[in-house]
């Protein structure tokens, strides 16, 4: 059986949770990674954020 490394895991939301989970449709944190002249990776640190309870 695997085991996950000491310090990492995953977090379960609260079920009764009072905060739902939220998307920035603005986009605030978004950046732009050019890859080469016609191509880029838009990058959006936060863009959504989960319900935490």
């Amino acid at each position: 059986m695997d085991t996950l490394p000491v310090g990492l895991g995953v977090a379960q939301p609260d079920l009764f949770a009072d905060d739902q989970p939220a998307v920035d449709a603005r986009f605030a944190t978004a950046h732009r990674i050019a890859l080469d002249e016609t191509s880029w990776v838009e990058h959006v640190p936060g863009w959504t954020r989960p319900a935490l309870g």
